[in-house]
């Protein structure tokens, strides 16, 4: 069956184009105080630097130090930087091919909520395996949560994309693994697909078009 297609082309990162597993940032996190993960997941989530963090209102020091609290025990920077991007898994080459192909028929963009902590990891390791700089060698325009200031679900954050970009949100489809975001998205008139992790990927939905 071939899929719909649009000009402009969102993609998420995490679960869409780089495979993530949040819960092995949790453990490795857990390992370096030997306490229970689950039990330290609820504590983390629930607290609002994660959030400020994603949004640049606090920065990677300041966060590093949040940790710290949190455990209980301070860690020199690379120990809390390994911990956090335990998360971070592979990025599959066919993905990476999918998105070379559409780009020479399509513009693309990036929109995720991450920080600078995982960018860093993230860019090097398109350095070592793909001979990458950055996203922004796959992409026409890259959006980070932590740069411009707002994160999804919010729908600021779609209108400043389709604004910045200069796009109509109907000629636009948006790639992302979490229906919340997804539906804020529709809510401004993007088209949208879900990706499930492990299930539908992008070259699933993308297969037989290119």
């Amino acid at each position: 069956m071939i899929q719909p297609t649009a000009p402009n082309l969102i993609f998420d990162m995490g679960g869409v184009i780089i495979d993530i597993d949040v819960q092995l940032a949790m453990v490795a996190f857990a390992k370096l105080v030997d306490c229970d993960a689950e039990e330290l997941k609820s504590r983390f989530w629930g607290s609002e630097f994660f959030h400020a963090h994603e949004t640049g209102h606090c920065s990677d020091a300041e966060f590093r130090s949040h940790i710290c609290a949190l455990l209980q025990k301070t860690f020199p920077d690379t120990d809390l930087d390994q911990a956090w991007n335990a998360l971070l898994l592979e990025i599959p080459a066919q993905r990476i091919e999918l998105l070379k192909e559409l780009r020479k028929t399509h513009k693309l963009y990036l929109l995720s909520n991450t920080n600078a902590i995982h960018v860093k990891a993230i860019n090097q390791l398109l350095l070592e395996q793909y001979e990458l700089n950055g996203m922004e060698d796959l992409f026409d325009k890259v959006y980070y949560s932590h740069q411009i200031g707002k994160r999804k679900p919010g729908q600021e954050i779609y209108t400043h994309v389709l604004a910045d970009s200069g796009l109509n949100a109907q000629d636009c489809i948006f790639f992302d693994d979490l229906p919340a975001n997804l539906q804020a998205a529709a809510e401004t008139g993007i088209r949208t697909v879900q990706i499930i992790p492990g299930q539908f990927t992008i070259n699933d939905y993308f297969q037989g078009t290119i």
